[in-house]
């Protein structure tokens, strides 16, 4: 079989941010409506949903979980605003 040591825990997951939590609930509630489970409950404990601080306390809990590399896909009308709101407020932190 194959070296446990050599398997990469990673996950795909659903990321729903905004600048305030005002507008992340909303965007979490209307992503639980369009993908169900899939992709992991947007609303759930794991869920990486929320102001880029709460993405921040999100990420960390995967990480003290083993996983090493986490697969995402941005929510909103316009994903390229919260992937950049992410890759401004949220990466710098896990570098």
């Amino acid at each position: 079989g194959r070296d446990f040591d050599e398997v990469r825990p990673s996950q795909q997951c659903l990321v729903t941010i905004a600048r305030t939590a005002e507008e992340a609930g909303p965007m979490a509630d209307r992503a639980q409506k369009i993908f169900g489970g899939h992709m992991g409950d947007p609303k759930g404990p794991i869920a990486i949903t929320g102001t880029p601080d709460q993405c921040c306390e999100a990420i960390q809990k995967h990480v003290e979980m083993g996983c090493t590399m986490l697969v995402m896909e941005f929510f909103g009308k316009d994903t390229v605003e919260p992937a950049a709101l992410f890759a401004e407020a949220v990466l710098p932190e896990f570098h």
